[in-house]
């Protein structure tokens, strides 16, 4: 895609048109037309169900359904039939965590920045005698290396990190975890939630061999809602039985019995999200239209001048306070920034912003044990990047920024 396209990405975004500086991409980004297009295709010139039927609408709809699986495995570098579609990243964490055979005395190594989707499916197995060790950041974010390694015994089974937190923005050294879990006695499982990088960060599976990888849709792919991912290691699956089963996943069944049909139709029980599926290709096509280097280069762009403007904002009289890498790790960070005014409520400050048309998200956002950690009980305000934000509507947000500190 030309650097002209790029500039003029925005015109491809309907609500863009009406004035919005939208700001809360971490929670769900806007959707081009090429994605709307594909789906009201579906709805309105096939509408059949996949895999299902020898009618010609059937066996459209089938194969654009599998087409999306190829061009998703494609994207994220895994091989064919490695990939399930879920209805979000929440629901492919919690197949894995259903789907694992538990023993009691089995240990759980996650960190204390996750989401919560990628909390508590690991919390709830404590009821089982499953042993949840949680691992520290440091103040800027950066996860504690050397208490993980410490952290993993031989009863580890599985090890499950964000690959970018939802609220500091933090990229976290996927490749070093690895290497820590192979150096380990256990040869745990290896579980990624990679629903904030996925679309926003360029990796391949291959960088860092996980067993699992969960993503969502609709946020950095500028998918449908209702439509998300699980990667899974193709050895590793055969090793586990879905914990969801019905229609579509038995190759055969009896009174006394099943077979299941090899993955992903093993995993997808039931009639599917096919026009998700089907916009999910689009954006797939969409985003690598644009090139993932080319919106890690625009978002790091426009990181670096929030940041900067927070620094301005500091000298101006405005107590602002922002949670992640700071301007000297701008490489280890996406553009996700949560911050605080002062002792103002970010509910508050997120209301106000929005009556200059500005989109945040205020709260936990989900990851409670971090806000804790932070010190920030009542949460704090998010403001989140994606491609087709601009220079301008970030001087807005910091002007606003200012006259609601002045005004709250």
């Amino acid at each position: 895609m030309s650097q002209e396209k790029l500039t003029g990405i925005r015109e491809d975004f309907p609500l863009l048109k009406k004035g919005w500086i939208y700001l809360d991409n971490t929670a769900k980004a806007q959707t081009p037309r090429k994605v709307l297009d594909a789906m009201h295709r579906y709805y309105t010139e096939i509408g059949a169900n996949v895999h299902r039927g020898l009618h010609t609408l059937s066996l459209e709809a089938s194969k654009l359904y599998d087409e999306a699986h190829s061009k998703v495995e494609k994207f994220i570098g895994a091989r064919k039939g490695e990939v399930a579609f879920t209805l979000n990243t929440t629901h492919a964490i919690n197949i894995v965590a259903s789907s694992i055979d538990w023993k009691r005395g089995d240990e759980i190594v996650t960190t204390v920045m996750e989401h919560h989707s990628n909390f508590l499916p690991w919390l709830r197995l404590r009821k089982f005698g499953v042993k949840v060790r949680v691992v520290d950041i440091s103040d800027q974010g950066f996860i504690n290396v050397d208490q993980l390694r410490n952290s993993l015994t031989e009863r580890t089974k599985l090890v499950s990190v964000a690959h970018v937190s939802n609220v500091l923005g933090v990229i976290n050294p996927l490749e070093e975890i690895r290497e820590i879990i192979d150096e380990s006695d256990a040869s745990p499982y290896f579980l990624v939630d990679a629903a904030q990088s996925v679309g926003h960060v360029e990796f391949s599976v291959r960088d860092f061999s996980p067993d699992f990888l969960a993503f969502s849709g609709y946020k950095g792919l500028m998918g449908p809602t209702g439509i998300g991912g699980l990667y899974y290691r193709r050895d590793v699956w055969e090793e586990i039985e879905p914990a969801l089963l019905g229609g579509g996943t038995p190759r055969s069944v009896d009174s006394e019995g099943y077979e299941l049909m090899d993955p992903p139709a093993s995993i997808e029980a039931g009639t599917p999200n096919i026009a998700g599926a089907i916009g999910l290709s689009a954006a797939v096509e969409y985003v690598s239209e644009i090139g993932i280097r080319r919106i890690e280069k625009k978002e790091r762009e426009l990181t670096s001048e929030i940041l900067d403007g927070f620094e301005r904002l500091k000298e101006g009289g405005v107590k602002v306070e922002y949670y992640g890498p700071g301007l000297d790790h701008l490489e280890s960070r996406i553009g996700v920034i949560s911050f605080n005014l002062g002792g103002k409520d970010p509910h508050d400050v997120a209301r106000a912003m929005s009556s200059f048309k500005i989109c945040l998200r205020s709260g936990h956002h989900c990851a409670m044990p971090l806000a804790m950690r932070l010190g920030i009980t009542r949460g704090s305000v998010r403001a989140s990047l994606h491609v087709y934000n601009t220079m301008e509507e970030i001087e807005t947000f910091l002007t606003s920024l200012k006259e609601v500190y002045d005004l709250v």
